[in-house]
């Protein structure tokens, strides 16, 4: 467990302090609950550490400035609203602004960036949430569809075996009847042949009457209309064959015009399902690029170095986030300035510490 001087003097971000004006949890120096208290959160690599210390202990601690090394007085000193931590107003080495809403350096820098990012994410986890549910709603819709359009396909399957079956069964029926019509027509031909040349026999040989040719004429008058009656018959039976055919044609380009519409409906599914995944994947890299930025600065000085550039380093608390170099000890204008490599790095601090050495004989 750190003190309070220790959490006063911060050296890396993984202390944190937040000024609160609502607290129910006793100090852990005087074990009193007061209101307004200052909340010390520190953070490492598998848990995080919480303190409460009411605003009178904290208060009643001395406290050195880290940049001029003196202890100043009570009228010196000023406190971030934000995170309870102490500034000297009067300091010769780093000019202070004293006003009533006071924000450090590190309150200033390091919140509004994390804020942003965390409406950012926010704002994206809504929409990924929005555009989830309309995914959901149209893959409901359309595994309705698809329900819907099986269930008409199976229909007209059945309507069209029973259609088939029922044209088979008439088909074979009207062939029946026409294969009677013709063996009737058949027998009648050859009795009419063989009652021709009885006629012609009886004629030759007996010359028939009058009475029995005009009988004979209508028997042949009556076998032409029913010959004429079959033929028409056979002719509307082929006829029906013909419509029965083009409709099962129908049927069958109607069942192949399901099956596609099936398959259609079938990828655009599976392109719904991608863009689903696609969605998850930007937002597993949002939060690993919030998660990544939050923790950039490396305060640890990189291997090899001399030991002068070392002790600088460690003094002017110099750090790097693998692509650019800053020192939180040298402002410019309030703000650590930003160098591009390690070696421009050094060489401004060498010159910022040898003008400083300069200044002090």
């Amino acid at each position: 467990m750190l003190t309070i001087k220790q959490w006063q003097t911060p050296t890396k971000y993984t202390n944190v302090t937040k000024y609160t004006k609502k607290n129910t949890i006793p100090c852990f120096k005087c074990k009193k609950v007061s209101n307004e208290a200052i909340k010390c959160v520190h953070h490492n690599l598998y848990n995080s550490e919480t303190q409460i210390c009411c605003v009178h202990c904290w208060d009643q601690e001395s406290w050195e400035c880290p940049h001029c090394n003196q202890t100043p007085s009570d009228e010196d000193c000023i406190s971030c609203w934000k995170c309870g931590q102490w500034a000297h107003t009067n300091c010769k080495v780093l000019n202070i602004e004293a006003t009533d809403d006071y924000v450090c350096n590190t309150c200033k820098h390091a919140g509004g960036i994390i804020d942003t990012l965390s409406f950012q994410k926010t704002a994206c986890v809504t929409k990924l949430k929005v555009t989830s549910n309309e995914f959901q709603v149209k893959t409901k819709q359309f595994n309705m569809d698809i329900t819907e359009r099986l269930t008409t396909s199976i229909e007209l399957s059945a309507v069209f075996e029973k259609e088939r079956c029922v044209l088979k069964q008439s088909h074979k029926k009207s062939l029946e009847k026409c294969a009677k019509t013709n063996n009737e027509l058949s027998k009648k031909i050859k009795a009419y042949a063989k009652m021709k040349n009885e006629l012609v026999n009886k004629i030759r040989t007996m010359g028939a009457s009058l009475k029995a040719r005009s009988e004979t004429v209508r028997q042949m008058k009556t076998l032409a209309s029913e010959k004429n009656n079959a033929i028409r018959a056979l002719k509307a039976s082929n006829s029906r064959n013909l419509d029965a055919n083009q409709e099962i044609v129908s049927l069958k380009n109607k069942n192949k015009e399901l099956g596609n519409q099936l398959m259609r409906l079938t990828n655009n599914g599976k392109k719904n399902n991608k863009r689903g995944r696609e969605c998850d994947q930007m937002l597993e890299e949002m939060q690993r690029l919030v998660k990544k930025y939050r923790a950039r600065w490396n305060y640890n000085p990189p291997t090899k170095l001399t030991d002068v550039d070392h002790m600088l380093w460690n003094t002017y608390k110099c750090k790097t986030d693998g692509s650019s170099f800053s020192a939180d000890k040298i402002l410019c204008n309030g703000t650590p300035p930003s160098w591009e490599s390690l070696q421009k790095t050094l060489d401004e601090v060498k010159t910022y510490h040898i003008q400083r050495l300069m200044q002090k004989k």
